[in-house]
């Protein structure tokens, strides 16, 4: 198929890497921007609608993320 790249494993979708690497900056983004800088931030239900606070350019999370970030930590 094409699009496919060899992972450990098996095949996967060129956009699974896309999506590791864009939820891996976001993490980078969120903790420069709340723990380096010191700005607020939002923990959110994940059916609040974040896009309040993306249009008023406050860092946001949803809580189930928030938890797992914290577990892995």
């Amino acid at each position: 198929m094409s699009g496919e790249t060899a992972v450990k494993g098996g095949n996967t979708l060129a956009c699974t890497a896309e999506a590791s690497a864009f939820q891996k900056a976001f993490g980078q983004e969120m903790k420069r921007r709340v723990v380096d800088e010191g700005e607020p931030f939002v923990i959110a239900q994940a059916d609040t609608p974040h896009e309040i606070f993306h249009a008023m350019d406050i860092p946001v999370i949803a809580n189930q993320w928030w938890s797992a970030y914290i577990s892995a930590k």
